[in-house]
Order: structure tokens, then sequence, then C-alpha cells
């Protein structure tokens, strides 16, 4: 007990400066004999600890304490902060005590630069209770069932070894080693359903990267699309494409030439801007879309004649 509460009281010098030894005694619970012996103890382990008497007076440090202990830069200081702060926004709550701690030993006010928030609109409890599931299957390794739709609306049972959780294109994965596939397999989140936490154990681990473009694991190459988007929905191509790939046209529609990833998603990533936007290139692409607006029209107006 009392080496972590002397552990404590140079964290609370080091954050404010000066500490009373009234104060100590309070948030300890103990005699303010006993907080003097405790600086007794901490000088004589080599704490440049001292005491001042008057009304501004109380235990501090030697100012040169952090300077003499420090074994890194400024800019290496920064950058741990940073880092922290980053992954504290990310909603990592239990960043917060090693940031505090860190900001009193490197003699820094707390960053707090960054502000992250990874959950869409349709965020539910019912979301949040399977990421933490999720989380807590992954951190102690152990075997989770499921129920899973694929792409298709087809629903299969899956035994799984859960790897890592994985945020990429606005949405939550489950990367995970797939019993039934015999491989790796990503699985979003949205489409697990009747989760369940088993007692087995797995030992295997994750790779180290799993979103890197580096060489062995490159992507598909990009599909370069073309298309033209009218003003009423403009504000999207602004806030999803960079500027280099839009030009204005005289009508006030815009030009957008951009390269997307391949796969099935892209005819329901265009028809979500409704009636708001033509394709121009590939052609492959223009006609796919064509076909499913066919199909839509058939639907309505076969939905129409029997009502």
């Amino acid at each position: 007990m009392q080496i972590s509460r002397l552990f404590e009281i140079i964290y609370i010098i080091l954050e404010k400066g000066t500490v009373s030894a009234r104060e100590l005694a309070e948030r300890f619970e103990v005699t303010t004999r006993t907080i003097y012996r405790d600086v007794e103890s901490l000088s004589a382990a080599g704490i440049p600890v001292y005491m001042t008497k008057g009304r501004n007076g109380g235990i501090a440090l030697l100012p040169e304490f952090v300077l003499d202990k420090a074994v890194l830069t400024q800019n290496e200081k920064d950058e741990i902060l940073s880092a922290l702060s980053s992954l504290s926004a990310t909603g990592r709550t239990e960043a917060d005590g090693a940031l505090n701690k860190l900001s009193s030993l490197f003699g820094a006010s707390r960053y707090n630069w960054i502000e992250v928030n990874f959950s869409g609109w349709g965020w539910t409890q019912g979301l949040k209770d399977t990421f933490s599931l999720l989380k807590e299957a992954v951190l102690s390794r152990r075997v989770l069932t499921f129920d899973y739709f694929g792409s298709k609306g087809e629903k299969t049972s899956r035994s799984v070894e859960p790897l890592k959780l994985v945020f990429r294109g606005q949405s939550w994965y489950l990367y995970a080693y797939c019993r039934q596939r015999s491989s790796d397999r990503c699985f979003k989140l949205s489409r697990m359903e009747r989760i369940m936490l088993q007692n087995e154990s797995f030992s295997m681990r994750a790779p180290e990267r799993l979103l890197s473009n580096e060489p062995g694991s490159p992507e598909p190459e990009p599909l370069l699309v073309k298309f033209r988007v009218f003003a009423p929905i403009a504000f999207r191509v602004f806030d999803e494409y960079p500027h280099r790939f839009i030009s204005e046209e005289r009508d006030g529609s815009l030009l957008v030439c951009a390269p997307m990833p391949r796969g099935d998603w892209l005819c329901s990533y265009f028809m979500s801007y409704g009636e708001h936007v033509e394709i121009l290139e590939p052609p492959e692409l223009r006609d796919e879309i064509k076909q499913k607006i066919d199909k839509l029209h058939e639907l309505y107006l076969k939905n129409k004649t029997e009502i």
C-alpha cells in the first residue's frame, strides 16, 4: 500500500507542482505525520522532493527532476501524447490513465486535439453490445458461433476463431478464422446474428497488418469511373471526393472522374444518388445500372397492376 501511495504522490506533485501535506493526507485518508514519513522515504530513495513552509509552501520536486530523468526528445513526447489522445478519442478509455500519468511525467498539459466517433447513424444499442462481445472474444481468444447473412441474403451457421476487429469503408468487420471454410474471413458486424461466446479457447494470432498496401498483399486494381452529378445533390460529391477529381460543367452539374474499388457495391452506391447521377464510363457499369433500373421499373409496374 505504501509503495502505491508513494508513486501516486509523485504523480500528484508532478501534475500540481506544489501540494500541501494536509491535502495529501486527506486524499489518502492518512495523517500528515504519515505523509511526512512518505516524503522522507522518497528523499532517501533519491527522489529530489522537498518541503517549504509558509502560506504558499508545501511539498514539491526540484524543477530539474523531469529534465534529468527524461530520455525522450520534446518531439517524441508530443508524438506519444498525441497518439494516446487519438486512441482515447476512439473510445478506448483505458488509455486515459496512461495519458494522464505521462502528461504529468512529461510536464505537459493533456492533449485534446481529436474527437472520433466510428458509429454510424444506424448504430443501435444492439450493435454496441455486439461490438463489446466481439471485443471480449478477441482479447480472451475464445471461439464464437453465429448466424451470418451473405451478400445475397443466404444464412449460414459459423464457428470462428476471432482474431481482430477491423474498421474500413464506414463499416466494422470481424476478421476471423472460419472453421466451416477452413480459411480466414471478414464478417460484417451488421450481418451477424445470434452471436454466442463459447468456452473453447484457441491459440491462433492475427497478422500484424490487414489494411496495408504492402507488397505481398496488393489490393485489386481500382476501376476508373466517370460520372455526372446534378446540382440538387452536389454536396455529396464534395463530401466524398477530393477536389482534384471534380470539374464543374456549364449547366451547374459536376463531372467526376475517380478511381473506385471494384465490387458489387458500386451499383447500389450510385443508385443511392437517385435520378441525380449519370454514369458515363465504363460502359459495363453503365449497362449494369441500366439493367437494374429496368428491373425496378418492371417491379413497380407489376405491383401497380396487382393493386
